[in-house]
């Protein structure tokens, strides 16, 4: 789930906690 959470940081930084 490691992408996942790249994509979410770009999109949102905020959900870096995912």
């Amino acid at each position: 789930m490691l992408q996942g959470t790249i994509l979410t940081r770009k999109v949102n930084p905020v959900h870096d906690y995912h």
